[in-house]
């Protein structure tokens, strides 16, 4: 029988090397001043959405009224 053909694998010697070429990242001072992040401009909100907004809030709004009655039957 013959050996399993050999793969070239990187030696220790070869990944300490690049891993000693990376470069740090460099720590950024605080300067204590805050940078304004620019909002971005308000969009129309789709009519789906809009609906499907009214119909959760009519769920929740029954899932509160049974857990109430739950509460008040106790």
């Amino acid at each position: 029988m013959t050996a399993p053909p050999r793969v070239a694998t990187p030696s220790d010697a070869d990944v300490q090397e690049e891993e000693a070429g990376e470069e740090a990242p460099v720590p950024v001072p605080l300067t204590g001043r805050r940078r304004e992040i620019p909002w971005p401009e308000p969009q129309e909100v789709p009519p789906q959405w809009l609906a499907r907004l009214e119909h959760l809030q009519k769920g929740l709004q029954d899932v509160k009224y049974q857990i109430e009655g739950a509460l008040e039957d106790e």
